[in-house]
C-alpha cells in the first residue's frame, strides 16, 4: 500500500512540477508541505 502511495504522489508530484512552473513553484511547496504534515514518514 505503501508503495502504490508513493508512485501515486511521486506522479502527482510531477504533475505539479508542470503546472507551478510558471509560478515559480510556490504553489508545489506548500502542496509538499501538506503532505510532510498528513505523512510524516514521506518526509524521511
Amino acid at each position: 500500500m505503501v508503495d502504490t502511495w508513493l508512485v501515486t504522489a511521486v506522479g502527482r508530484i510531477e504533475v505539479w512540477q508542470i503546472v507551478t512552473s510558471a509560478s515559480g513553484g510556490s504553489v508545489r511547496r506548500s502542496v509538499l508541505g501538506i503532505a510532510q504534515l498528513q505523512y510524516p514518514t514521506f518526509a524521511g
